[in-house]
C-alpha cells in the first residue's frame, strides 16, 4: 500500500533519504562547531545587526518556499538548529566587539544562512512546482468545492432537480449516452461554450468529446495537484471532486435520478453532495464518481497504487478533505473522523440514526 498524499520528500527507498539527511546533519554540525571555535582580531564595528537581518532573511526563507505540509517537521527542524547556530553566534560576535575586538564568528553567526542555502538546493526539485502557500491552496480549493455546490443548487433551480450523477438523458424520444454531473452543471458554473462542444448524443469518450478532457476547468482541479500529482500524464485530466453514490446517499443509482431536497431527512447541513476525492483516477468528464457501499470510508487512506487513495475522501491537504453540503456549506472534515460518522453524513434518511458532532 502506498500512503496518501504521495510523500514527495523521501525515497521509496531508504538510501537517498538517509544520505541526505546525513549531508544536512554534517553541515549543521560543522556550522556549530565553527561558531564555538571563533577567535578574535581588533575590530570596533559590531556585526550583531548583520546577523539578526541574515536570520531574518532565513525565516522569509523558510516562509516562502518550505510552506508545503509535508515538508515542515524535517525542513523547520534543521533551520531552527541554523537558526540556534546564528543567534550564539551573534551574541559572541557583540561581546568581542564590547571589548574593542572584533570576533570572526561572523561566518558562524550567518551560517544558518549557509546551511538553509544548501537546504534550498536539496529540497527545491521539491518544491519548484508549488506556486501558493499550502493556507492560500486550501482557500482556492475551498472556493472550487463552493461553486460546485452552488452549481449544483443553481442546475436544481433552473431545471427543478438536482443532476443525476451519471444518469441517462432522453432526448428526441430517444436513450442519450450516460452524462456526468460535471458536464450537466458547465453552464452553472459560467463554462455554458464548453457545455455547447460537449455532444451530449455521443459517449464521454468518443472522439467528439475526448479532446474536451483536455479543457478541463479550473473549477474541478485542486491547485495543489500541480505540486503532488506532478508526473501523472493524466493529472490534466482529471478532477479532484466527486459526488457520493450508493444506497441511501443523494444520488443513490448514478443511472437515475437524484432525491430532491424535500427527501433529505437527514437536514442538508448533515448531508454530503460533493467531495474531494484527489486519490482517484476520474477523467473530469467521465461518468463514474465513488459508492458509498463499494468504497472504504475514510479520508486519504492508503491506495495500492502511487498517488491514488482507495478512501472516499482524499485530499492533497494535510489533516482534512473538504466536503460540500447539501445547504451550500463547505466544511473540512478531519482525517481521524469515525467511519461510522462518515457513512451517516453520506446518507440522507435519517432512520440510520442522528449524526455526531464532527
Amino acid at each position: 500500500m502506498y500512503d496518501f498524499p504521495p510523500n514527495r520528500v523521501f525515497a521509496d527507498t531508504p538510501w537517498p533519504t538517509l544520505l541526505m539527511h546525513g549531508v544536512l546533519v554534517a553541515i549543521c554540525i560543522a556550522g556549530f562547531c565553527r561558531v564555538l571555535r571563533q577567535r578574535a582580531v581588533p575590530r570596533k564595528q559590531p556585526h550583531l545587526l548583520w546577523s539578526l537581518l541574515a536570520i531574518a532573511a532565513v525565516l522569509m526563507l523558510i516562509r516562502e518556499f518550505f510552506a508545503v505540509e509535508r515538508l515542515r517537521p524535517a525542513v523547520i527542524g534543521y533551520s531552527w538548529f541554523g537558526i540556534l547556530c546564528g543567534v550564539i553566534g551573534a551574541v559572541r560576535a557583540n561581546a568581542a566587539t564590547s571589548k574593542g575586538v572584533k570576533s570572526d564568528s561572523l561566518p558562524g553567526s550567518v551560517g544558518c544562512v549557509v546551511i538553509l542555502g544548501l537546504m534550498l538546493l536539496v529540497f527545491l526539485p521539491v518544491v519548484q512546482g508549488v506556486r501558493q502557500r499550502p493556507s492560500s491552496q486550501q482557500h482556492q480549493c475551498r472556493a472550487n468545492m463552493n461553486h460546485l455546490t452552488l452549481g449544483m443548487l443553481n442546475y436544481r433551480a433552473v431545471s427543478g432537480t438536482l443532476p443525476s450523477a451519471s444518469g441517462l438523458r432522453m432526448e428526441d424520444g430517444m436513450t442519450s449516452p450516460p452524462l456526468s454531473w460535471r458536464v450537466a452543471i458547465l453552464p452553472q458554473i459560467d463554462e455554458t461554450q464548453l457545455f455547447n462542444e460537449y455532444s451530449t448524443s455521443q459517449a464521454w469518450d468518443s472522439a467528439a468529446n475526448a479532446r474536451l478532457q483536455f479543457q478541463r476547468p479550473d473549477h474541478y482541479v485542486c491547485p495543489a495537484a500541480d505540486f503532488y500529482a506532478d508526473g501523472d500524464p493524466n493529472e490534466p485530466l482529471l478532477t479532484s471532486y466527486i459526488v457520493p453514490t450508493g444506497d441511501g446517499t443523494i444520488f443513490g443509482d448514478p443511472s437515475g435520478p437524484a432525491l430532491s431536497l424535500d427527501e433529505i431527512t437527514d437536514g442538508t447541513s448533515n448531508t454530503v453532495m460533493v467531495v474531494e476525492a484527489c486519490g482517484t483516477d476520474i477523467v473530469w468528464t467521465e461518468p463514474r464518481d465513488l459508492d458509498v457501499t463499494k468504497t472504504p470510508l475514510g479520508v486519504n487512506l492508503p491506495g495500492s497504487h502511487p498517488g491514488r487513495s482507495d478512501g472516499l475522501l482524499s485530499s492533497y491537504h494535510a489533516t482534512g478533505a473538504h466536503v460540500g453540503m447539501a445547504d451550500g456549506s463547505v466544511p473540512f472534515i478531519s482525517e481521524h473522523i469515525d467511519p461510522q460518522v462518515l457513512k451517516k453524513l453520506t446518507t440522507a434518511n435519517a432512520a440510520d440514526g442522528p449524526v455526531e458532532d464532527w
